[in-house]
């Protein structure tokens, strides 16, 4: 019997396959290595001939000799044979899913057996979406007022990592607001402190000199005062206070907002520092601050240094608009960047984080701010900016920058002109805040003002 069969067709070329019925005669032939003796060579011209064929086609074909023949169920690509194949699909186990719609067919059974009613589907008329209630026109403005104008997919992401973005800006603005003060106070040797009423401050003892006393404007608080303190307190005390419902203070009612209450929690901090006399420097609103404490206590005030402040028709123009209305004085959750364009003209020594981290804690505390605004404003005869200010007989210094867009130039002018003993000095590139966006320069026109005054 023969050991090979080949298929004899034109064109086909598959490897020799033993043949059932050869069970092998002889003393070599006891094994499988006789039998793949056997085969060798004709499998070998077989591999040859395919190799051949696939080049002739375009194909890449590895062919090595030396590789054993194929095991059973497997062909000769090295995948497996499609009896392998169907003898997998056999013994593939079933799907989850089958198994739990038989389960639920089940239940539905057990429940008919039971006696309930089992509703026919197709009879049940399908179910329907209710209509919604007319709502109010107005409601629904002020719905969408509140949700927001509808953004598509793109614009929806965009606006997630942008929220995100400046969260994560505001914390770590947060931070580093906080390590920055600790710096400067370390720095400048100041210590933070709380008098018994709940108004907050820092304080260098005064080497020699008269002590230099910041007040900051609405808003804000006793840090803007902290790069300029550290460069004056190298030669005499600085004091920095937050007003009452500011920064650190404790909140106050719209009645105990006016400039002279503010002006009685400055004397009573001085009284609890020990200081009888200083040099007040106010900005903006703690300018007005500064002429009420020159004009009611003359005594405790050996100069004052009008920092882009408020003048005597404080009471008139915008500002009593402001007072009704919008505010951008109180920026808004979105529109901070404006409100930082409209203070600040030269970006201070910090990082933008902490600007935004500053902007955002006014933007969270809106609502006491417009009560205190109001309460400022309002106010008026003793309790708001003294009108009559020719009273005022101490050294004044009026400083005002030249980018200001909250405070007009006019106003540093007539402050210049009526008070008696006053000096006007107009500062270029600088806004709002000059202590803040120019220490060094703040600190320099301070120092020679207080060291006259010595």
């Amino acid at each position: 019997m023969r050991a090979l069969r080949r298929d004899r067709r034109p064109g086909a070329h598959q490897p020799p396959r033993l043949l059932r019925g050869d069970r092998g005669h002889g003393p070599a032939a006891d094994g499988l290595a006789h039998r793949r003796a056997r085969c060798a060579p004709a499998l070998a011209q077989h591999r040859r001939r395919a190799a051949a064929r696939d080049r002739r086609q375009g194909r890449l074909r590895r062919c090595d000799l030396r590789a054993p023949l194929p095991r059973l169920g497997v062909d000769r690509r090295g995948g497996r044979s499609p009896a392998a194949h169907r003898r997998r699909r056999r013994r593939r186990p079933a799907r989850a899913g089958l198994g739990l719609r038989r389960l639920r067919r089940a239940a539905r059974r057990a429940r008919g057996r039971r006696g309930a009613a089992q509703p026919d589907r197709r009879a049940v008329a399908p179910r329907r979406r209710p209509a919604r209630a007319r709502e109010d026109p107005r409601r629904q403005r002020a719905a969408r007022a509140r949700r927001g104008p509808r953004l598509g997919k793109a614009r929806a992401v965009t606006a997630w990592h942008t929220r995100a973005r400046n969260e994560l800006e505001v914390a770590l603005g947060a931070v580093q607001l906080r390590a920055l003060e600790r710096a400067i106070s370390l720095a400048a040797n100041v210590r933070a402190d709380r008098t018994p009423d709940g108004v907050a401050y820092f304080a260098r003892p005064a080497r020699r000199g008269v002590p230099v006393v910041g007040i900051h404007g609405f808003g804000g608080d006793k840090e803007t005062w902290l790069f300029m303190a550290a460069l004056v307190a190298r030669s005499r005390g600085v004091i920095g206070i937050d007003l009452p419902g500011h920064g650190r203070s404790a909140d106050v009612a719209e009645s105990h907002a006016s400039v002279r209450h503010h002006a009685e929690a400055v004397v009573r901090t001085l009284d609890h520092v020990g200081v009888e006399r200083a040099v007040i420097c106010g900005n903006s609103m703690g300018g007005g601050v500064a002429l009420r404490l020159a004009a009611s206590w003359p005594d405790r005030v050996a100069g004052i240094v009008l920092v882009a402040s408020v003048g005597r028709d404080v009471h008139a123009g915008g500002a009593l608009a402001w007072a009704h209305g919008d505010n951008p004085l109180i920026p808004r959750a979105d529109d901070i960047d404006r409100f930082m364009a409209l203070a600040l003209e030269r970006p201070p020594p910090v990082g933008r984080a902490v600007i935004r981290y500053v902007v955002t804690q006014r933007v969270r505390r809106a609502d006491a701010l417009h009560r205190l605004f109001r309460g400022f404003i309002l106010a008026d005869g003793d309790a708001g900016v003294p009108s009559d200010v020719a009273q005022i007989r101490c050294p004044a210094l009026v400083i005002h920058g030249e980018q200001d867009r909250i405070i007009d130039k006019r106003t540093a002018l007539d402050l210049s002109q009526a008070l008696p003993r006053a000096e006007l000095v107009v500062m270029r590139g600088v806004g709002h805040v000059p202590q803040l966006e120019a220490p060094r320069a703040m600190a320099r026109l301070v120092e020679r003002f207080a060291r006259a005054i010595d």
